[in-house]
């Protein structure tokens, strides 16, 4: 009877065993209230990404910028929480390209909206909150006929959210209401809203310049072109496939990659080896 009831307890415990496996919790990132203090800051972005260029060393560039004032700013603690701000999205992702990478190219005689564009999604990746609010809330309206956004919406947003992410709790309301309206004006910014006082959501024409860059870095990875194709960075640019498409088609009038759909067989063959070397390529 004894080894019966041991059989039994080590089935059990098996059983809790692979339930663990093919269940695991899903792992909660915590929130963190850091926009509302800089906000996207695209020129000061650019204006340390090329003195890293130049320079190769981020330490370097914070002593050009704290004791050099090339940001022009009049706080040295507004200096410091650019520069905190910035290292974070730039440099804390292996999973997106290096931060020399990102140098190089917002040094390129490229328009300003494809840099842009590059370093929204440096922001997203570095703000859990952000990038869920992008997918959770835009996206969902921008595709209806709901077109518009207050920092109300966002305020309830956050509120909701307090049921599994209670660090939340700890924001106080006055927080909250900053922390939306820093949100706006990201979108705005980024060209996925109108200018102020307007509460009209856009979804933003990505530049070739922008969706090639992420691409190369796709490629790079020596991933299978539907898994490029079907990449979660995409979703940042809220691309669809008819979209992803268009660009590729446009990347390919540039001489850049050549691309052949036929139904569901695709053919993706880089122009260049590399990231880097295209981004050598652009002169």
């Amino acid at each position: 009877m004894t080894e019966n009831w041991d059989q039994e307890k080590r089935a059990k415990n098996r059983w809790f065993i692979n339930l663990a496996l093919y269940n695991e919790p899903e792992i909660i990132v915590k929130y963190k209230a850091d926009l509302q203090r800089v906000g996207s800051k695209i020129p000061e972005t650019i204006i340390l990404l090329r003195e890293y260029a130049r320079l190769n060393d981020w330490d370097e560039v914070k002593n050009s910028a704290l004791k050099e004032n090339i940001l022009k700013k009049r706080s040295s603690q507004t200096v410091n929480y650019i520069l905190q701000a910035v290292k974070k999205r730039l440099f804390n992702n292996p999973d997106l390209p290096r931060a020399e990478l990102v140098a190089s190219v917002v040094s390129k005689e490229i328009p300003l909206a494809a840099k842009s564009q590059i370093l929204f999604v440096y922001l997203c990746e570095s703000d859990v909150l952000v990038k869920r609010l992008l997918l959770n809330l835009v996206k969902s309206r921008i595709i209806s006929s709901e077109r518009k956004m207050s920092a109300n919406d966002v305020y309830d947003f956050l509120l909701a959210e307090k049921r599994v992410h209670p660090e939340l709790k700890r924001w106080s309301e006055y927080l909250c209401k900053r922390w939306s309206r820093g949100f706006l004006s990201v979108l705005r910014d980024h060209g996925f809203m109108d200018p102020a006082p307007s509460k009209n959501l856009i979804k933003p024409s990505i530049r070739v310049e922008a969706f090639a860059f992420f691409l190369f870095h796709l490629i790079e990875k020596k991933l299978p072109v539907k898994d490029v194709l079907k990449n979660k960075l995409w979703d940042t640019f809220l691309l669809g496939p008819s979209e992803k498409d268009n660009l590729l088609n446009e990347t390919q009038k540039h001489g850049w990659i050549r691309f052949l759909r036929t139904g569901e067989i695709i053919e993706l063959v880089p122009s260049y080896k590399s990231l880097e070397e295209w981004l050598n390529g652009l002169g």
